[in-house]
């Protein structure tokens, strides 16, 4: 394959990982006697959406409905739910979708909504929590495969700047270090799953180490024999999915180290190392959107106020590869019944007093 082909053929790939945006919505409002209504959208093309849509939330508990906008240049498939809980506690069950492999559902989340009474009203506080997926943690840093002169890249006004052989030389460094990466991931997934392997099953300790170094310079030599046959045509290449093709060769080592018998624990582990690796490159260019309208007047919040008394906060599934998302709102809620029996109360008070003291000076 030469440099130019090469080339060519990654920055397709990436753009094969980055594309099909999907936007999610999620609104939460607190309604009176602090029950909570909540409202979630999902909105992308029909390919993605076909990815999840049997996979969104339980319909027994959400009102569910799936639409169609069209306009000039695309068409938009949408999916809405809503429902509304009396107990703040279970909020976070309510949206626990883990049986359902949807984008949306793999994004871990913590919400609190907490209610503390006051003499003269009631203080919400809220705080979410959308956890980072720990991606160069778990696959490595793309970067430490690719010369940080390729970040130029990323810069089209720099880019513009460049000539059409400096442009070429950066794009095949970056092509190959995305490969060199990729090589790298795969060689760390053999040694993940053993550890894992290792923490499920209490019979392996007599497996010794130099057999399972062995067994990694096998897999070493079939990830280096894999490159060598890399195609222009071959999918694989384009979405840096080897799995499919490579699965074979990754349970025939484990079958030598281990034997047969404890192959399907192997084979399960395997797919879930992957399917988690999908799901980050799937979020990667996923926008995100939540919004929390709270009883009282806006004290402190590190969202966005919007016009209508609600509190936003946007972000995109890029940014949880490797950071947590964090949210802080906090209202108060003035009782004016309350408030008024007070003012009532002092009035009264003090005119007993001015009451008392008259007599007194008769």
């Amino acid at each position: 394959m030469d440099m130019s082909t090469l080339r060519f053929t990654i920055f397709c790939g990436l753009l094969i990982l980055q594309s099909g945006c999907i936007e999610h919505s999620l609104i939460l409002t607190v309604l009176p006697e602090d029950n909570l209504h909540l409202s979630y959208s999902m909105r992308g093309d029909r390919i993605d959406m076909e990815d999840g849509l049997s996979l969104l939330p339980d319909s027994t508990i959400w009102e569910c409905s799936t639409s169609i906008e069209d306009s000039d240049d695309e068409t938009v498939h949408v999916f809405s739910g809503s429902t509304t809980i009396e107990s703040f506690a279970v909020l976070n069950t309510v949206l626990d979708w883990s049986k359902s492999p949807a984008d949306s559902v793999f994004v871990k989340r913590k919400l609190e909504i907490n209610v503390k009474k006051k003499l003269f009203g009631k203080i919400y506080t809220f705080t979410g929590k959308f956890p980072s997926r720990q991606f160069n943690a778990k696959h490595g840093d793309i970067w430490q495969f690719i010369p940080n002169e390729c970040k130029i890249l990323e810069d089209e006004e720099a880019v513009n700047k460049l000539s059409g052989d400096e442009i070429e030389l950066l794009e095949t460094k970056y092509a190959l270090g995305i490969i060199q990466w990729n090589r790298e991931r795969y060689e760390q997934r053999f040694i993940k799953l053993w550890e894992i392997l290792n923490t499920r099953r209490n019979d392996l300790t007599s497996i010794s180490q130099t057999l399972f170094s062995i067994a990694l310079a096998g897999w070493n030599d079939d990830l280096r024999q894999h490159l060598n046959h890399i195609v222009v045509d071959d999918p694989d290449l384009l979405n840096l999915g080897w799995w499919e093709e490579l699965q074979p060769l990754f349970l025939g080592r484990f079958v030598d180290l281990i034997g047969i018998e404890k192959i399907k624990m192997v084979e399960q582990i395997g797919n879930d190392l992957d399917k988690e690796y999908q799901i980050s490159r799937d979020l990667d260019d996923d926008q995100f959107e939540l919004r929390l309208i709270l009883p009282g007047k806006l004290m402190q919040t590190d969202g966005i106020e919007d016009d209508e008394g609600g509190v936003l906060w946007n972000f995109s599934g890029k940014e949880l590869l490797e950071n947590d998302f964090l949210m802080y709102a906090k209202t108060m809620q003035l009782s004016y019944t309350k408030l008024g029996m007070a003012v009532i109360s002092v009035i009264i008070f003090i005119t007993l007093i001015l009451v008392a003291r008259r007599r007194l000076k008769h």
